[in-house]
């Protein structure tokens, strides 16, 4: 997976410290999440950044400076300059400067949004994301539509807050957070892994029930609990209750209830 941060949504859009700050935070909120889930991928940033114009007539780079809140400031150096490290994509750039990449017949030649979609048209199979700034002229898209010399086009995947990257997370890697507000699909949890499980017939809740091949135990998710509480069911080859566990596949046999049974006949 690559991820690029996307300096063209930086667009003087800002009329204050203060409007820009809460800019600040809610790129940042991205970042966290990005770091709590996707441990795989490669981030990338244009050498060109922070010359880009966040508060109108003033570079990113020196509004950054006039942030008040350290806390926010730390987090934002930690997250785009050290701790991830995104690095510039421009000594290992794919597209040339003499095609012709657009955006709503707008020219992004020689930005981040051009480089991913030179890697997507090369690599079918890439996974890429863009990062934007709020209030950007992208507002609101999930996705770009970036046209090669009017030729070839491609389709970018582009989030703006937290929100809309857990959205894509969980449409494109099947990756469940605790502020989903629904419980997880099979696919989004150890259930997935089918060297380990086996689908049944059986239905419970609503749901699949699986059966680990090792153990013969059942599995199964918990309908009627989502987001922090989202959970598996897990009975033993005979139907009874062993515990419940985490999305990941660990058994709590502490939350074991005698009174839940699995009907197997």
């Amino acid at each position: 997976m690559e991820i690029f941060i996307n300096e063209a949504s930086l667009q003087e859009q800002y009329f204050s410290d203060t409007d820009f700050a809460k800019a600040v935070v809610t790129f940042t909120a991205i970042f966290d999440l990005i770091n709590q889930c996707v441990k795989s991928a490669q981030m990338y940033k244009s050498e060109l950044f922070l010359d880009y114009k966040a508060i109108r007539g003033e570079v990113f780079q020196s509004s950054y400076q006039k942030i008040k809140d350290k806390q926010l400031k730390v987090a934002f150096r930690r997250y785009v300059f050290d701790r991830l490290n995104p690095r510039d994509w421009q000594p290992e750039r794919k597209h040339s400067r003499d095609d012709w990449f657009e955006v709503n017949e707008q020219l992004v030649t020689d930005t981040s949004i051009a480089e991913l979609a030179e890697r997507k048209l090369r690599d079918t199979a890439l996974i890429g994301l863009l990062v934007n700034f709020i209030q950007s002229e992208f507002a609101g898209n999930t996705s770009l539509l970036v046209s090669k010399n009017r030729q070839a086009t491609v389709k970018v995947d582009c989030v703006e807050n937290r929100n809309s990257l857990e959205k894509w997370l969980a449409l494109n890697l099947s990756i469940y957070t605790t502020d989903l507000a629904y419980p997880p699909r099979d696919e989004q949890t150890v259930l997935q892994d089918m060297t380990r499980f086996r689908r049944t017939s059986r239905i419970e809740q609503g749901r699949k029930v699986y059966q680990e091949k090792a153990t013969g135990y059942y599995w199964y998710v918990d309908q009627l609990h989502f987001g922090r509480d989202a959970h598996l069911e897990v009975f033993d080859a005979h139907g009874r209750h062993l515990g419940e566990a985490n999305l990941n596949g660990e058994i709590d046999y502490s939350c074991q209830d005698p009174q839940k049974h699995l009907p197997l006949a």
